[in-house]
């Protein structure tokens, strides 16, 4: 209850290249006191993008190329979160990606990143 939630809850679709996740963020996940570390919500971030790229990757593997996060609000403690990652485009080994952190009810933008993944040779 104060840390991650077990199972985050996802809705991929595919289809239209979009992957939403909700996760809850604890008290135990912080930096400061009551704001989470920046750094658990690059690895959250990128772990997501993973998820999404490897679908569109040959071999469906690949690694983090380049991972940028602009940090846009402080996360405090305690709350559900909303990361929507969607494909920016594809070349040949190359996903590249991006990605928005907001709140629940969509009044807080917490993060934008953006990634590029690549599959091995």
């Amino acid at each position: 209850p104060r840390r991650l939630a077990i199972n985050e809850v996802i809705f991929n679709n595919q289809t239209d290249d979009v992957m939403t996740q909700i996760q809850y963020l604890g008290r135990s996940l912080c930096g400061h006191d009551g704001i989470i570390h920046g750094g658990l919500l690059a690895t959250i971030v990128d772990e997501a993008f993973a998820r999404l790229a490897f679908a569109f990757l040959p071999g469906h593997s690949g690694f983090t190329a380049n991972l940028n996060v602009d940090y846009r609000s402080p996360v405090p403690a305690d709350i559900m979160v909303v990361l929507v990652i969607s494909i920016d485009r594809v070349d040949g080994r190359k996903v590249f990606l991006k990605a928005r952190m907001s709140s629940l009810d969509g009044k807080f933008t917490f993060l934008e990143s953006t990634s590029l993944y690549i599959a091995p040779r």
